[in-house]
Order: C-alpha cells, then structure tokens, then sequence
C-alpha cells in the first residue's frame, strides 16, 4: 500500500511539473505576442490619429456641406 501511495505521489509531481512547465511557456509566449503587437501596430495607431483630422479637414475643404 505504501509503494502504491509513493508511485501515485510521484506520478502526481510530475504532472504537476509538466503543467507548470506549460504555464510558464503560455506566459512567455504572451508576453512575446504583446511586444510584438505593441512594436508593429502602436505605430500604426499612433500615425492614424495624426493623420485623421486632416483627412477630415480635406473632406470639409473639398465639399463643405458634408457633415465630418
């Protein structure tokens, strides 16, 4: 009874390692997508909002009784 109870312990470590060993490699891989996602469209963004009052203004300029 005792070896059985030590096997299902150390049968149950082991799976708890591997699960850890997930979650640690979902974290890193989150933190890889979140860089990524802030280096290539933050920039993008940053350069819409720049640009969307004057696209708004050239649509007032060119036909004045649209609504903006």
């Amino acid at each position: 009874m005792t070896k059985l109870f030590e096997s299902f312990v150390s049968s149950y470590a082991t799976s708890e390692d591997d699960i850890r060993k997930l979650w640690v490699l979902i974290g890193e891989e989150q933190k890889m997508l979140l860089v990524r996602t802030l280096t290539s469209f933050y920039p993008s963004i940053l350069y819409s909002n720049l640009t969307s009052p004057l696209h708004a203004d050239e649509c007032y300029i060119t036909n004045p009784k649209r609504p903006i």
